[in-house]
């Protein structure tokens, strides 16, 4: 092996495995607790010192690498290689920083830049319990889903170019004319979009209405399925929120996350599954699915260059935004005071200022309400990820619908009566009712008990069909509750 400062000539070693952990004498011990958990786990794993002499490296017959990392790993030339030969070979990377008060640096730091990493020092750090997990299973976790076989964009495009054809072929057979008129659009995902800024409502109860808080978990976290559309694409799910914060809130914002899931705000979390394989790939599909951002700002926050990414994404993509202050005296840039004027902000400094009364009305489902109504009034965020030759079959596919409507002489829209959004019989999906029923009013503050929204025609929580079917709030006297009929 020889290493000069452009190029390692790496010895490639034999062993074949799904994962390989990679390791060098200060950081043994710390990957021999890895490995026996994945061997434990029936994990197929392998291990190798590249410390010893004429160390060999098996990175090309692994799927996924696990370095652990240490200063000596950084000095060490054929870490080195086996780190650009994962990178140069598009294998996922999993490092598990090995040494407390220590960082990569210099090409280490860069290398794993974007990767999301573990901090394992010794057995009693590994599994000591992390709210309800330890961070050896997070890390397992993460390996396992790093395995999954991951399709190339031409792979998933050719997929949908299948079914896109096959519907413009149906399309073809309805219209008297082909091509049908071509309406001018361009694909760039790279122009900023401005959010809609909404006036809420003072808050208000004259009744009782008492917050209580509730503790959920994650229980036992295994890889779930990949989750695919019908083209074989990795699913946009859109989500109500995103929450965007420094990692030294989290207790205070897991506990917020707890009370926005037993509201029924469908949120993306990244200790609850959302954050998955490249750490800056994950944060913008989030900041693409979410409606709004609930950011909890603090001084660590505005020092994080990881949290500035996040929140410059969500301007540039035009996000609307909840802001929570966690602390006093946050100095903001320019840019950031603009970014968030115009949209509700909070001073909490501790999770007991949620149980506050605002005019009667918990702080905690004040903050929710207006998740709710700013993420209600933000327009659909369109992301056009794909190459022209795709983007023009969709646009092709959109005009000739177009065609078959003015044909008819019949509106290919109509208008949700639920939620007012323009839809045709080809995007149905997107709009959200209430799952159960509107309670309260003279012993207890009017609310809708499955989200706890004070307003009788507050946005829904539960994923459904538009309708332009007209509703009519309509009373249960048997039970004296309320709903719309329909939904």
């Amino acid at each position: 092996m020889e290493a000069n400062n452009d190029k390692v000539n790496m010895i490639h070693g034999e062993t074949q495995c799904t994962i390989l952990v990679c390791t060098v004498d200060d950081g043994v011990t710390v990957a021999q607790l890895v490995y026996e958990d994945f061997i434990s786990n029936n994990l197929n794993v392998g291990f190798e010192n590249l410390s010893k002499p004429n160390a060999a490296c098996s990175v090309r017959r692994c799927n996924v690498l696990v370095p652990i990392l240490t200063a000596r790993f950084e000095q060490t030339p054929i870490c080195r290689g086996a780190l650009e030969e994962a990178r140069r070979l598009q294998k996922p990377i999993v490092p598990v920083i090995a040494i407390k008060d220590w960082r990569p640096e210099d090409w280490l730091g860069l290398m794993i830049a974007g990767c999301t990493f573990f901090r394992i020092f010794d057995k009693e750090n590994a599994y000591k319990p992390l709210f309800d997990n330890c961070r050896m299973m997070d890390l397992r976790f993460s390996t396992e889903v790093a395995c999954r076989p991951v399709p190339s964009q031409a792979e998933r495009e050719k997929v949908e170019f299948k079914a896109l054809k096959e519907k413009i072929e149906e399309c073809k057979g309805k219209l008297q004319a082909w091509p049908p008129t071509r309406k001018p659009r361009t694909l760039n995902i790279l122009t900023d979009r401005h959010p809609v800024r909404v006036t809420l409502d003072e808050p208000n109860a004259k009744l009782d209405f008492t917050h209580i808080h509730h503790t959920i978990t994650r229980l036992d976290m295994k890889a779930p399925a990949p989750m695919l559309d019908e083209y074989g694409l990795p699913k946009r799910r859109e989500v109500d929120c995103m929450i965007s914060y420094q990692w030294d809130n989290q207790i205070f914002v897991r506990k917020v996350y707890e009370d926005m899931s037993m509201r029924e705000i469908r949120v993306w979390f990244d200790i609850w599954g959302a954050m998955q394989g490249n750490t800056n790939e994950a944060m913008a599909t989030g900041v693409e699915c979410a409606k709004v951002l609930l950011v909890f700002l603090s001084k660590a926050y505005i020092d994080s260059a990881n949290c500035q990414m996040e929140f410059r994404y969500a301007v540039k993509r035009g996000k609307g935004f909840v802001i929570i202050r966690t602390e006093p005296n946050i100095q903001l840039d320019q840019w950031m005071i603009d970014a968030i004027q115009g949209f509700p902000q909070y001073e909490i400094y501790s999770y007991s200022a949620l149980e506050a009364l605002i005019n009667g009305v918990p702080t905690i489902d004040v903050i929710m309400q207006a998740v709710r109504k700013v993420g209600h009034a933000q327009p659909p965020d369109v992301v056009d990820d794909c190459s022209a030759e795709l983007f023009e079959l969709r646009c092709l596919l959109d005009d000739a619908r177009d065609a078959i409507s003015e044909e008819s002489g019949q509106s290919r829209f109509k208008t949700c009566t639920r939620c007012g959004q323009k839809f045709d019989e080809y995007t149905k999906g997107g709009c959200k009712n209430h799952r159960t029923y509107y309670m309260g009013g003279r012993i207890l503050e009017g609310r809708w008990v499955c989200c706890r929204q004070q307003a009788r025609d507050s946005p829904g929580c539960n994923s459904c069909d538009h309708t332009d079917v007209p509703r009519v709030f309509t009373q249960d006297l048997s039970y004296g509750t309320w709903t719309w009929v329909p939904p």
